[in-house]
Order: C-alpha cells, then sequence, then structure tokens
C-alpha cells in the first residue's frame, strides 16, 4: 500500500473478539525529538528540520500510559541528539514486536503503534510522510521516493496488517512552538508541505479512495492533512510540552479511571476523537468509525 493515509482519520471495520475478554498490550512508541543539523550532509536545496524536544516526552508518558493496563510487552525508541532515530530503525522495531507477539501466544494481544516527531502531509490524497531524525532529502518530483526516504504510515499499517492481529495507529506529527533555529526551520518546513502537495497533483496514481482503508484497525493522525499543529501543555505540568494525541490520551485515561470500573477499547477511542473531551482543540478528529461494526473494540483495557 504505497499511498494515501488520511488525516485523524479512526477507521475500523467487523473484526471476532469476545467482547468480555481483556487485551495483553504490546507497544512500540516512537519518539523522534532530534534532527539532524549539519548541513555539510543535507542535499542541495534542503534546510532541515527543527528539533521536536516533545516527542521523546511524548514517547515515554504514552509508554507509562498504555502499559499501566495488562501489559504484555512494551518497547519506546527515543532520539537523542547523537542517535537520531532512522526509518531502518522503525521497521526494525515494529518487526520485532510482532515476532514477539507471536512467539509468546498470549491471549488477546493488542499492538499500539504510536509516533511522535515531524511528518509530511500533501492535504490532497491524505498521504502522510512520518519523517525520521536523519532524514537529510531536498523533496524531489516522485512522491514514492519520498515514501522510501521517510516512513510512509501506509507502509507501518500494512505491516502490523500482515501479523493477522488487532493492533491501533496513534501518529502524533506536530511542531515545537520555540526552538533552536526557529525561523530558518519553520521556513523550510513551510516549504516542504508545499512541495508535497505540488507532487501530489501531479502524481494521481499515487491518491487512492477513502474506503480502501476501511480495514477492521484504528488509525489516529494528530491533525487534517496538510495542516500543522503544535505541541501543548502536559496535563499537570505545564512547564512540559507533549503531542496533542499524547496530551487528549492522557486525559482520557485519568477520566476513564475516576470511575473504578473496567473499561474498554472502545470508551478509550470514544473519547480520543471526542471533538468537545477537552475543549482544547488539541486533536480535531474526524472519523467514519462504525462502533457497532467493529467489535474487538469493546474488548476490555482494565
Amino acid at each position: 500500500m504505497k499511498p494515501l493515509l488520511i488525516s485523524l482519520l479512526l477507521l475500523a471495520a467487523p473484526c471476532a473478539l469476545r467482547a468480555q475478554s481483556t487485551f495483553t498490550v504490546y507497544s512500540l512508541c516512537v519518539g523522534s525529538a532530534d534532527y539532524l543539523q549539519d548541513f555539510t550532509r543535507f542535499e542541495r536545496g534542503f534546510a532541515g528540520f527543527a528539533s521536536v524536544p516533545s516527542a521523546a516526552v511524548s514517547a515515554r508518558v504514552m509508554h507509562r500510559q498504555l502499559h499501566a493496563y495488562n501489559p504484555g510487552y512494551g518497547d519506546t525508541l527515543i532520539s537523542q541528539p547523537a542517535q537520531l532515530i532512522s526509518r531502518q530503525q522503525v521497521i526494525a522495531s515494529v518487526a520485532k514486536l510482532i515476532r514477539r507477539v507471536k512467539a509468546e501466544k498470549k491471549p488477546n494481544p493488542l499492538l499500539v503503534f504510536y509516533f511522535a516527531g515531524h511528518g509530511l502531509s500533501e492535504g490532497l490524497g491524505w498521504n502522510l510522510f512520518l519523517v525520521p531524525g536523519d532524514f537529510r532529502y531536498k523533496i524531489g518530483s516522485d512522491l514514492l521516493k519520498l515514501s522510501d526516504q521517510t516512513l510512509y504510515a501506509g507502509d507501518v499499517y500494512d505491516a502490523f496488517a500482515a501479523a493477522d492481529l488487532p493492533f491501533l495507529l496513534l501518529l502524533d506529527c506536530c511542531y515545537e512552538g520555540k526552538g533552536q533555529n526557529i525561523n530558518t526551520n519553520e521556513y523550510a518546513y513551510q516549504q516542504s508541505l508545499l512541495q508535497v502537495a505540488e507532487l501530489a497533483k501531479n502524481s494521481i496514481a499515487i491518491v487512492r479512495k477513502l474506503n480502501e482503508f476501511e480495514e477492521p484497525n484504528p488509525v489516529f493522525f494528530s491533525t487534517t492533512p496538510g495542516k500543522r499543529i503544535e505541541t501543548v501543555p502536559l496535563p499537570g505540568l505545564a512547564q512540559r510540552k507533549v503531542g496533542p494525541l499524547c496530551c487528549r490520551s492522557l486525559l482520557a485515561f485519568r477520566k476513564l479511571r475516576t470511575t473504578g470500573r473496567a473499561f474498554s477499547l472502545e470508551a478509550y477511542l470514544t473519547l480520543l476523537h471526542q471533538t468537545t473531551f477537552d475543549m482544547g482543540g488539541s486533536a480535531q478528529s474526524v472519523t467514519n468509525w462504525d462502533q457497532g461494526a467493529c467489535t474487538f473494540t469493546q474488548t476490555r483495557l482494565r
């Protein structure tokens, strides 16, 4: 599936797990906080991306959230200035997680993939490209080439779908409002979005219909295609920032815990995409989620 995705879209369809069972959660949380700053390694015409320190915080917070309930295994991939995340590392970590789930054979596994960092979307075909920390290329004339240089979200989806197990993707692409080289990098980011949009118009083959993504597994995006969204204060610790989906996830889990009762994946996802939930506009969800058709979301998280 080399092409199109949907912005902040939750996709779902039928699946068969018993409603009263409880998930065993396996997760991979990626925080691409650091981006290549050595301009001597840039391809000519590329100006670079600013670092996103909150991406590292977001990945750690999501890891803790997801493993508060019936954890199976949780892995994190978090960058450092001298250890940038590559496309190959993410792909290898996804494969490692899937192998572990299948080897352990625990009951009712749920795979969760979370990514925080820069993302590019053309706003026409709804393609989303997750930007690894070592990205250094000028955006050229070929979207398929761009998908090989970045981490195309459709490829991540396909990798999990091939495992034939329930999974959830949370793609928290955002930018930091303040930081080093913000003026230069901000301009570069805007230009990158415009370039990707122009590529889409000239690459008709890459645009697919929305219903091709109506598959059983939910996918969330942090904003609508072609738009940008800033990090938000971490609830209870305003001096630190996190991605908007991370923030909303934390608030959702807090609300569900106050009931003192078991809750389902469906209850969590409902809050995650409810436009009036936190009143902050931090995650503007669009969804074609058919709650009645997708029975696996009725399975409990706690």
